[in-house]
């Protein structure tokens, strides 16, 4: 619910900043709908985890976390994952502001506004998802997803990689590769 939360707060700027600005909703610029959230939820859900992570640290199991022990895995967790989060942001952010160089203007606006979205999306994940954590309630439940089926098969699939680099390569180029179809032909 918390990635999910901050996810829609950007979308609802854009929309707003071109409301101010008189900008009309068009075909193209509905996209902001899903796009924005997308990216959103993606940095959101990394801040979580890693904040879920802080507390296994500083939590016994099966308790629930203090305040202070909460604002401690919230900054632990902004430190650890905010400026990863920041690179991708802005690198996204130049992505759509490239579109400047279009020469549509329906393109260049896109870009624009898909760029602020992005950097509202990440003002986002900077204080709603902080603010929101501070005041969840969890409970300190698992130590570490080593235990759960998904660790064990990610972890599974890292040894396999690295004990088999060059057959786990081949078998990707050829996932990649078209192969030509043969064409029935019916009369």
């Amino acid at each position: 619910v918390v990635p999910l939360s901050a996810a829609l707060v950007p979308s609802l700027l854009v929309f707003g900043v071109m409301g101010f600005v008189g900008e009309p909703v068009g075909i193209i610029n509905q996209a902001y709908f899903t796009l924005i959230p997308v990216i959103a939820v993606a940095d959101g859900i990394h801040m979580v985890s890693r904040f879920r992570e802080e507390l296994w640290e500083l939590v016994p199991l099966g308790d629930r976390p203090s305040l202070d022990q909460k604002k401690a895995a919230i900054a632990q967790a902004m430190r650890r994952v905010g400026a990863a989060c920041l690179l991708t942001s802005v690198t996204t952010m130049v992505g759509f502001f490239s579109l400047l160089m279009a020469d549509m203007p329906i393109l260049r606006s896109f870009g624009v506004y898909a760029g602020i979205g992005i950097g509202f999306a990440y003002l986002s994940v900077l204080l709603i998802i902080p603010l929101m954590l501070s005041v969840s309630r969890p409970r300190v439940s698992r130590r570490s997803l080593e235990s759960m089926p998904l660790g064990r098969l990610l972890e599974g699939c890292a040894e396999l990689t690295l004990r088999r680099p060059r057959t786990c390569l081949a078998l990707t180029v050829l996932t990649q590769v078209r192969w030509p179809r043969s064409e029935e032909h019916t009369s």
